[in-house]
């Protein structure tokens, strides 16, 4: 655990505004959650990852409390990759060490911003992919009872862009995400962009073009300070839908569930 009194948070989000904490405390291990005076829990506190969903409207009179719990692990059985990763690796990193040990599946999630775990919050997605196809679950420090959980994928209340971490547990600190992977592996490239890629595809071809289009359509936040891309697609139901084919049948969607779609941007 690290702390700091009166620090800049220009290196502590995208925006790269050039505001100040009181204080801010670096977050090293799921057992530093426990050693903070308990004043920090009740006073005002802001928890961050890479500060990629964060717009700093001024100086921050309260703690921050920076993820830095860096590591991961593998193992595997028979039909199955198990990787865990703490909650402050890069996500992009994460998608990359998968493929780099021949993990494939997480390579439409290539370059979102932020870290691992910010993921099961927002139930990140891309491409077709989201977080949930291969969550399998989520470890956090409860603060109101003080002591390190485990909550499984059926529990998550995952949603489109939403999880039970936006509701019940908006106050639980995420400390580890745990995947199950499956070894049998089928590209995901029905989406604009990827559609061109032919079934003979590779996932590390899949993880490049990626990022190739996500490149093109934002800016590096190191360079130019962004909030990355953050709307939510129009989620309608399949009637709906069917009567605005009636007008135009080439409207782009994708497939949310038996009852609903959402629509695409096109490009």
């Amino acid at each position: 655990m690290k702390i700091f009194e009166n620090i800049s948070l220009k290196k502590y989000n995208s925006f790269q505004l050039k505001v100040k904490a009181k204080k801010l405390i670096e977050i090293e291990s799921a057992e530093d959650l426990k050693l903070i005076n308990s004043e920090v829990y009740e006073d005002n506190y802001l928890v961050l990852g890479e500060g990629t969903n964060t717009l700093f409207c001024g100086d921050y009179l309260g703690t921050i409390l920076v993820n830095k719990i860096l590591d991961e692990t593998i193992h595997e059985d028979l039909n199955f990759y198990y990787v865990s990763f703490g909650a402050g690796v890069n996500w992009d990193y994460a998608v990359r060490f998968c493929l780099s040990k021949g993990i494939k599946g997480l390579e439409n999630l290539a370059l979102i911003p932020g870290v691992c775990g910010a993921a099961p919050i927002q139930n990140i997605g891309a491409y077709g992919i989201e977080f949930k196809d291969f969550c399998e679950c989520v470890d956090y420090f409860d603060v109101e009872e003080q002591k390190l959980q485990r909550i499984y994928k059926s529990d998550c209340e995952f949603g489109y862009r939403d999880s039970i971490f936006k509701r019940s547990l908006k106050n639980a600190i995420i400390t580890k995400v745990h995947l199950k992977i499956p070894k049998e592996w089928k590209p995901s490239i029905n989406y604009n962009g990827l559609n061109t890629l032919g079934n003979n595809v590779t996932a590390n071809e899949i993880y490049t073009k990626v990022v190739e289009i996500r490149k093109l359509k934002l800016p590096n936040y190191h360079v130019l300070g962004n909030g990355g891309s953050f709307f939510k697609n129009p989620v309608i139901t399949r009637k709906r839908l069917a009567n605005l084919q009636s007008l135009n049948v080439n409207i782009p969607f994708y497939d949310v569930d038996e009852f609903y779609v959402k629509f695409l941007q096109r490009g």
